[in-house]
């Protein structure tokens, strides 16, 4: 389940890596969220999902996620870099991994 406290994450991480696809690691699954999860979700071959929710105070918030478990890591992470991108993993509060792509000249 995506929480509020995820999409702060993934947001903070964004802002901090930008040019990073930001992973987010939440018990055994792997999370792409928002705008990323979008648009990677098909080259991945993975089901997009929009959640809609209104919170006590009436807004609505929407939120786009795809994901994997993590025993699909390597294999999704592998197709990301042969993609171009460049992965961060974020869990229990700090970045665990970094892969960055060093393109050729």
């Amino acid at each position: 389940m995506i929480s509020e406290k995820m999409i702060e994450e993934f947001e903070k991480q964004k802002k901090e890596n930008p040019g990073f696809v930001v992973l987010i690691r939440r018990g055994i699954f792997h999370y792409l969220l928002q705008e990323q999860a979008e648009r990677l979700a098909a080259s991945l071959n993975l089901k997009l999902k929009t959640i809609t929710e209104n919170s006590p105070s009436g807004e609505t918030k929407t939120v786009k996620s795809c994901g994997f478990p993590d025993s699909g890591l390597d294999k999704y992470v592998g197709r990301m870099v042969r993609l171009g991108e460049n992965v961060i993993i974020f869990e229990d509060g700090k970045i665990t991994e970094k892969i960055e792509v060093h393109k050729k000249c």
